[in-house]
């Protein structure tokens, strides 16, 4: 018979292994026969190596890969942008951990994992990019060692559908109160990953045209605006284009009509006039420069209105020269600068214009100021070529020169404060200063481009000039934002007449209005092409712009 013995591994007492001897074949008391030692010496040599054997390698490993799902799914527009990234969770009972490796077969997926953590993130992006209308599948798979489910198999799909875009997203029409329409202006249907037949197109507004109103895409349509019987302000309208087939794809774009309500005029076309201010709401004055004929000198002119700028007459005229800029510091006392170091001052409020001597300002002939302001009845500047400031602290008694670190042209000045001033000019130059023009310190604009106009908004401080730049600053000048004004017309002077809204001014007859501060800038229409030099407002509705061939505008609507 056989009966059981139990064999212990010598090293491992606590895992004894059972084995089978052949009682025949054992002496109780002598030594085995030979056949028997070699039946025990087998099992003792089995115990041995099974009991050295750990469980797991004897099954195999037992960790496993637990995902928060098996199937991730992404929709978007052809043409549009990519859907939102997504993600899911790794977690492992292995141990040690091992950082899990992730695959995917197709370029149009994209994988980010978190590395040594439990549970990892697999973080998943789709990019539509060049891809048609359709249904698109890729598998992740995610690896670990030592684990009885790896790889785990997670299935990406992509569904691009069917989409509706157009060439612009959105159209402006600029015409004049009373005056013509505006050119038509034409743009696109499309559907970038194809899928789309037919569109209508619809819109509510009568002033505006659309032709066609349906067609098969690529659809190219023409809008038109009519001004008629339209009073100034701005008008709005959406067009909405929807497939006539079973996708029901559709997409809007808005469009605006934007009625001007500036008024032109023209005083003499000899006269090119630089700057302007009004100290009440009818009576103003507007500076620049006779032309003289061959052979005649150039005069300063001054124009003054009484009427709010419906009309203008000659206020006085004076030789040589001329005029550049004008401010008043109070209700009766006003000052003109310009050319040759002229200074002209008032304190009748414009009814006599008086020369301020040289002497008094510190500069000579050679000197030409483009720039004046005061920042109360006492406090003022002056500024032009060769880097010249002046200052008065007495009320234009007397001028004190001032440093203001830079040989370059000085073309405008904006006041802050009694204390804290601005200045832009020629080659990109911003300065400014804290303490009166005690010291002035240059503002790094990142440009060589010429300015010509600065002032303060809600953006902060606002300078343009040349080539349609216009750039703000909301960091003390440290850093800009260049605006994309879509002009590169020279761009002259700058207003604001409250912390969001102002108006700026330039060649070929350029007004633009800012409701934001200056970070956008809407086109308005005035019936002239000159140059405009200089804009000034009261109010958001009072403002007037003057320049070259003697050009007057003003609107009491804001300009719309």
């Amino acid at each position: 018979m056989h009966r059981p013995i139990r064999l212990i591994h010598p090293f491992s007492f606590d895992r004894p292994t059972v084995g089978y001897v052949d009682s025949n074949m054992v002496a109780k008391e002598g030594p085995l026969s030979i056949p028997a030692r070699m039946l025990l010496a087998l099992v003792l040599f089995s115990a041995v190596v099974i009991g050295g054997c750990d469980e797991e390698e004897i099954t195999g490993p037992q960790s496993r890969i637990t995902v928060s799902t098996t199937q991730l799914i992404f929709t978007a527009p052809a043409g549009g942008s990519n859907p939102p990234q997504q993600k899911l969770t790794i977690a492992q009972d292995a141990s040690p951990y091992d950082p899990p490796r992730v695959s995917r077969g197709q370029s149009w997926v994209s994988l980010i994992v978190s590395s040594n953590l439990n549970p990892d993130t697999l973080f998943v992006s789709v990019s539509i990019a060049g891809l048609p209308v359709g249904e698109y599948v890729d598998t992740v798979l995610v690896e670990v060692q030592r684990t009885v489910n790896s790889p785990v198999a997670i299935e990406v799909r992509l569904i691009v559908t069917p989409s509706l875009t157009t060439s612009r997203s959105s159209v402006r029409f600029n015409a004049l109160a009373g005056g013509g329409d505006p050119p038509a202006e034409t743009l696109s249907v499309i559907a970038p990953g194809g899928g789309i037949g037919a569109v209508g197109v619809t819109n509510n507004a009568g002033w505006l045209n659309i032709a066609p109103t349906s067609g098969v895409v690529p659809l190219e349509l023409s809008l038109s605006a009519s001004v008629s019987g339209l009073a100034s302000g701005e008008y709005r309208d959406t067009v909405r284009i929807v497939s006539t087939g079973l996708d029901s794809s559709a997409t809007e774009f808005p469009v605006i009509l934007g009625v001007s309500s500036w008024q032109t005029s023209s005083v003499l076309v000899s006269f090119d006039l630089a700057d302007l201010w009004f100290v009440s709401a009818d009576t103003g004055y507007a500076v620049g420069i006779a032309v003289g004929g061959i052979g005649q000198s150039s005069a300063g002119i001054i124009i003054e209105t009484t009427d709010g700028g419906a009309t203008w007459t000659t206020a006085q005229s004076v030789v040589p020269g001329g005029f550049e800029s004008i401010a008043f510091s109070g209700l009766q006392v006003g000052w003109i600068v310009g050319d040759s170091g002229s200074m002209y001052t008032t304190v009748d409020r414009g009814a006599t214009w008086v020369p301020v001597d040289r002497a008094t300002l510190g500069v000579d002939s050679t000197i030409n100021f483009f720039a004046v302001a005061f920042a109360n009845a006492l406090v003022g500047w002056a500024a032009g070529s060769d880097g010249t400031v002046i200052a008065t602290t007495d009320g234009g008694a007397s001028w004190t020169p001032q440093a203001s670190g830079t040989n370059r042209i000085i073309t405008d000045l904006h006041i802050i404060s009694a204390t804290e001033v601005w200045a832009c000019g020629l080659g990109g130059v911003v300065s400014r200063t804290l303490n009166g023009g005690s010291s002035w310190q240059p503002r790094p604009s990142g440009t060589t481009d010429d300015f010509w106009g600065i002032a303060a908004s809600d953006s902060g401080i606002v300078v343009l000039g040349s080539d349609g730049r216009v750039q703000f600053s909301q960091t003390d000048g440290a850093t800009w934002t260049v605006v994309d004004m879509g002009t590169d017309v020279l761009l002259q002077d700058l207003v604001f007449a409250s912390p969001q809204t102002g108006w700026l001014v330039g060649n070929n007859g350029t007004i633009y209005r800012t409701d934001d501060g200056g970070g956008t800038w809407v086109p308005q229409v005035l019936d002239a092409t000159s140059l405009l030099a200089g804009v000034f407002a009261r109010s958001t509705n009072l403002v007037w712009t003057v320049g070259e061939n003697g050009v007057t505008a003003r609107s009491q609507s804001g300009g719309f």
